[in-house]
């Protein structure tokens, strides 16, 4: 990779990283905080702490004291099983998320719950997504998520939502479980945008038929870093031969194939379909 292109792609990755934690402090700031809601993971667990020294205790803590502190033990595990890149961009989410969240202001946009827990959900996923696309987590129970589901290859958002739930029994008994019932709510809306937003373990089965097809499986095989099935087959109207490209590949590497066959192959024919279901070895881009 030339400089340029690595000074692009660490700049992009800043950038997202931060504009990531903007949308966090906003989304706590403005629309859980008016609805009276609190999020899963060590977020929500900072925040629930939070409140029980205020309401009990009269005692403001800070939040960034909180969640930077509940995130040191599971950043430094995640420092050895994860790319470290990845944990000191995941670092820098947390440390700014968190500082912003006591900067921030606290506003409200509008008193009606169901729009805070709705719009709430989805931009605090949206902001999520774009820090776990760009190859960094949000801390706390994502780490365990992340170290997982790269071990495993799979997705096991859902599964975190067991954890959260048990905070929310926790809201629900000392503060009020219409509060705690909406937490859930705001917390499927989120996990889903979760599920949409975040590309690395999403994939995509390509098919291409073409007439030439040694140098477009290898210029496939370098853009993705996937392996190619090639089949050879016949065109049933016109009776030629052909040849049929079978492969696996991320979301991610959609647009760059589909650009790459519409520049160099435009008389390839391609068709791209969700993959379901993947039993075998699927080699994914290493977490760093």
């Amino acid at each position: 990779m030339s400089s340029t292109s690595s000074l692009k792609k660490t700049t992009t990755r800043i950038f997202s990283v931060l504009l990531g934690s903007i949308i966090h402090a906003i989304t706590i700031n403005v629309f859980m905080n008016a609805a009276g809601i609190i999020p899963g993971g060590f977020v929500g667990t900072s925040l629930l702490v939070q409140k029980i020294f205020l309401k009990y205790f009269g005692i403001n803590i800070s939040y960034a004291a909180l969640n930077i502190t509940l995130n040191s033990l599971p950043a430094i595990f995640a420092f050895f099983y994860l790319g470290k890149r990845f944990v000191l961009y995941s670092i820098m989410f947390i440390v700014s998320s968190s500082l912003l969240v006591d900067l921030i202001p606290m506003y409200h946009l509008t008193d009606d719950i169901f729009l805070n827990v709705t719009f709430g959900g989805i931009i605090y996923g949206f902001g999520a997504s774009l820090v776990l696309n760009s190859n960094a987590c949000t801390g706390g129970t994502d780490f365990l998520a992340m170290i997982i589901s790269h071990k495993t290859n799979k997705s096991i958002w859902n599964y975190v939502l067991v954890y959260n739930i048990l905070i929310y029994v926790v809201y629900g008994s000392l503060f009020e479980f219409k509060m705690a019932l909406y937490s859930i709510v705001f917390q499927v809306i989120y996990t889903a945008m979760i599920n949409l937003g975040q590309t690395r373990y999403q994939r995509r089965t390509a098919f291409i038929v073409t007439q030439n097809p040694e140098p477009l499986a290898d210029e496939l095989m370098e853009i993705t870093g996937h392996g190619v099935t090639v089949i050879e087959a016949k065109g049933q109207y016109t009776g030629e031969k052909r040849y049929l490209l079978y492969m696996v590949i991320s979301k991610k590497d959609v647009r760059l194939i589909r650009e790459h066959i519409a520049h160099n192959h435009p008389g390839a024919f391609l068709n791209i379909t969700d993959s379901e279901q993947l039993i075998g070895k699927f080699v994914l881009e290493p977490i760093d």
